[in-house]
């Protein structure tokens, strides 16, 4: 995975942690000046049965609001983008 590119924006760098859910990785953006790095979570679906897996994803959906509606405070880190 690292060097590979993804949503033809994100390329890792390098792995920061593994849970049962998915990997996070440190990431730069390809498509800001200069390269910023950021960080990518990936869910890993295939890890739960089908059932679950809408689970899963209605509660990352609920996540990804939680996160982008704090991201607006100017202290805190802001979220770029999520994606399938």
């Amino acid at each position: 995975m690292i060097g590979q590119i993804i949503d033809k924006r994100y390329r890792f760098i390098k792995p920061i942690s593994s849970s049962i859910l998915g990997q996070t990785y440190l990431a730069a953006d390809t498509r800001r000046p200069g390269c910023p790095q950021c960080v990518v979570r990936e869910i890993q679906l295939d890890n739960f049965k089908s059932a679950n897996q809408e689970v899963i994803l209605s509660l990352f959906q609920e996540k990804v609001e939680k996160i982008y509606s704090l991201s607006q405070h100017d202290r805190l880190p802001n979220l770029l983008a999520y994606f399938e």
